[in-house]
């Protein structure tokens, strides 16, 4: 019986002795590398992928130091060897030409068979529902939140080769047909489960998965001018001092970090029961004899009054907004006010006091460098907010509620 010990290609499938030589192929020879992988423009590194996980890096060294560590040497073998020998399937990707279930047995025999895609689907977002929980706790930050998933990403990742090494062991065939067969549906898990991973391996990523989701809604850039408030603005163009120039203001920080408040607000409004949640909390403030809520007020109660049911269906609600000045840095320190930053967050009157209570239920407007304000005025600075007001008050936000 022979045996050879080798490395494989994560792209064109070819095999080698040395995890140098492999890489150097991989660097300067692979045909495959560059339709497969998407190169960093710019940066002048190119990602690799590794063939028997879903770990990749933009440094050869390290691919050399994972290679090393995580996966030992495969045992390779031709169907013309003697029986009984201990194989390891090649767990690369490739392309599967049956529809073989995946991850569990119909339950009956006219179940559907979920695609590859739903399942990709599917565990994305369970994934994305860890990634979630993570980040929504204040007390942590995302470098916590990146090493977690790294961690629990990377498990995964040896618990799925451990379990497709041990069926393919348990359950192959001396036939070739029947262990090719065997070896594209184990093949398909792999290639699954490494398309899963890839929406939550970093910050950017996840992100940009949520914001596909409308979980996440992105901030706007919004540039910030007196000149470009109102064209009879009579105030003189603010010339920098040396103070500004010392703080580290600059033409790159005349932006404002805008989150549209219509997003936000439809977001929460969809969300099931909220709005039911709302208008009991405002009918039985109707019916107490005490005032016990904004809505029970005079101010609001004349406003509301005439344009509450204008059209069928609509609903008017109040909003308290807020501002402040608030150090990022050391408060003490010598760069006190370098980072200093200010934020307009709002906060929601019309909800029950027991969610009245909670921080998620004030919500971030806007947040700029405080010197902005400083030098280009409060016109420009909070313009983005109070356009965004004047489109709810006259256009209002439509929300899906379903049943």
């Amino acid at each position: 019986m022979s045996t050879t010990r080798q490395y494989e290609c994560f792209y064109c499938q070819l095999t080698y002795d040395e995890v140098d030589t492999l890489l150097h192929h991989i660097k300067n020879e692979c045909p495959q590398r560059r339709r497969c992988v998407n190169n960093f423009k710019g940066v002048g590194l190119v990602p690799v992928n590794c063939g028997n996980c879903s770990f990749i890096c933009t440094y050869f060294w390290r691919m050399k130091q994972h290679l090393n560590r995580v996966h030992p040497r495969r045992v390779l073998r031709s169907h013309e060897d003697e029986e009984g020998t201990q194989i390891s399937p090649p767990l690369t990707p490739v392309a599967s030409t049956s529809s073989l279930p995946a991850f569990d047995r119909p339950s009956s025999p006219t179940s559907p068979i979920r695609s590859n895609s739903e399942i990709t689907f599917l565990l994305t977002k369970e994934l994305a529902a860890i990634a979630a929980d993570c980040m929504s706790d204040n007390g942590t930050t995302e470098r916590q939140v990146q090493f977690f998933m790294e961690r629990f990403l990377h498990y995964q990742q040896q618990v799925n080769c451990l379990c497709l090494d041990s069926l393919y062991n348990r359950h192959r065939t001396v036939s070739p047909e029947n262990e090719r067969i065997l070896v594209e549906f184990l093949n398909d898990i792999n290639l699954v489960t490494a398309e899963a991973y890839k929406p939550m391996r970093s910050a950017p990523t996840r992100l940009s998965y949520f914001s596909r989701l409308g979980s996440f809604i992105p901030p706007e850039r919004v540039f910030a001018k007196r000149d470009l408030v109102l064209p009879h603005d009579d105030h003189v163009p603010y010339q920098l001092t040396d103070k500004d120039i010392y703080l580290g203001y600059g033409e790159n920080d005349q932006f404002v970090q805008f989150v549209p408040m219509r997003k936000v607000l439809k977001k929460l409004f969809e969300i099931p029961g909220f709005l039911k949640e709302v208008l009991h909390w405002e009918k039985r403030c109707s019916e107490e004899m005490e005032v016990t809520s904004f809505l029970e007020s005079e101010v609001w109660l004349a406003s509301a009054r005439s344009r509450r049911y204008a059209k069928s269906g609509s609903y008017f609600f109040p909003l308290h907004f807020y501002y402040d000045d608030f150090e990022a840095g050391n408060a003490l320190g010598s760069h006190s006010g370098v980072h200093k930053l200010g934020g307009v967050y709002y906060s929601l009157p019309f909800v029950p006091p027991h969610m009245a209570s909670k921080l998620k239920y004030i919500m971030l407007a806007a947040v700029f460098k405080s010197r902005l304000r400083i030098v280009e005025g409060n016109k420009a600075v909070f313009r983005p907010v109070i356009q965004e007001l004047k489109f709810l008050y006259e256009e209002g936000i439509t929300v899906s509620l379903g049943e």
